[in-house]
């Protein structure tokens, strides 16, 4: 009976994806110094970033929700430093100076520049009297090594007051970790999928399968965060990152964020894994703001860029940028950009 219905109404299941164009033609690809001795059977990664003044764009398959332009793209055009962001100048004495590093989450993939957290960030921060620019440095697909090989440079080019530090919990995982998984749940893939002409069972089968991947996502995440050599991995190149910017004389906070298009079903497996984070950024002395609840109280869905794309959308960041905002306001006694607010 249902693979009649199924066949009348043509109901069958389609993997939409969302379209990357130039995304790779704007990348600069350098050999990653992390990564020197991995061994010589597999491919080394790379360390990239986006070429100055560089140009490309996400389509999806629709606009659902009206924010995208009439084409359903979002357009991402990188400054002559090769950041998503206006322009950076000179630094002036009487501007403090904020840079944010993180991943696509940083980035704003997905969102209009002048939506994305940082900048928005900024609005906030000037409008309550407080002269600070925020600088948005974020790369998709960085982990903590990417963006620890390249502290160095921002602090000697852009000399921060503050360091805002955006950390997804994947970031533990290094290059390969993400490609092992992915290969080893298409080998698993094949060995669930009933091969039959049925648009019924293939249908049920994508939508079961497509729950399986997450939990088993989330489960080799926690097989991570308990594995002690990536576990140490984690503390002493977080360590270094803390030595490094203190040594420059800035502060830095870490923000930690939740994946949205998976935080209702895998709750109590964010929950271990931040509070296993939080613990580790407080033995560190790195203070850091954990901003999940507030996306509780939403509708996940209700905060993804598309319903195929969970990455923050436009009201997420504003909730970010919020909840950033109250913390360094809470917390004005150990950021010392905040004594200087009107």
């Amino acid at each position: 009976m249902f693979e009649i219905i199924f066949r009348i109404f043509n109901i069958t299941y389609h993997e939409e994806t969302v379209l990357s164009v130039n995304w790779r033609e704007s990348l600069l690809v350098t050999t990653h110094p992390f990564y020197a001795d991995y061994p010589s059977d597999k491919k080394r990664p790379k360390l990239f970033r986006y070429a100055p003044n560089s140009f490309w764009y996400t389509q999806y398959p629709d606009n659902e929700n009206g924010y995208f332009d009439e084409n359903f793209q979002i357009h991402y055009q990188m400054n002559s430093s090769g950041y998503r962001d206006s322009e950076f100048g000179p630094k002036s004495e009487t501007t403090a100076r904020i840079i944010s590093i993180g991943d696509s989450f940083t980035f704003g993939e997905g969102v209009k520049s002048e939506h994305v957290f940082p900048g928005v960030l900024e609005s906030k921060l000037f409008k309550s009297g407080c002269k600070s620019e925020v600088y948005n440095l974020g790369i998709n697909g960085h982990d903590l090594k990417d963006e620890y090989a390249l502290l160095p440079l921002h602090l000697n080019i852009y000399q921060p007051d503050l360091v805002i530090w955006q950390f997804l919990f994947n970031d533990i995982s290094n290059y390969y970790l993400y490609h092992e998984w992915q290969e080893m749940m298409a080998e698993k893939k094949v060995d669930f999928m009933i091969s039959v002409p049925s648009f019924f069972l293939y249908y049920i089968q994508e939508r079961i399968w497509k729950i399986i991947k997450s939990k088993a996502y989330y489960q080799s995440l926690l097989d991570v965060y308990n594995d002690p050599e990536y576990w140490m991995d984690l503390e002493n190149n977080l360590h270094k990152v803390h030595e490094l910017v203190k040594q420059s004389g800035a502060e830095m906070f870490i923000v930690l964020f939740p994946t949205l298009d998976m935080i209702d079903e895998n709750t109590n497996r964010i929950e271990l894994i931040h509070k296993k984070l939080g613990d580790l950024f407080t033995r560190e002395d790195i203070p850091f703001l954990d901003i999940t609840s507030s996306f509780q109280e939403n509708n996940p869905e209700s905060l993804w860029v598309h319903r195929i794309d969970g990455h923050p959308n436009e009201t997420a960041h504003s909730i970010a940028a919020e909840e950033i905002f109250k913390y360094l306001e809470a917390n004005s006694d150990k950021f010392s950009i905040m004594k200087n607010c009107e």
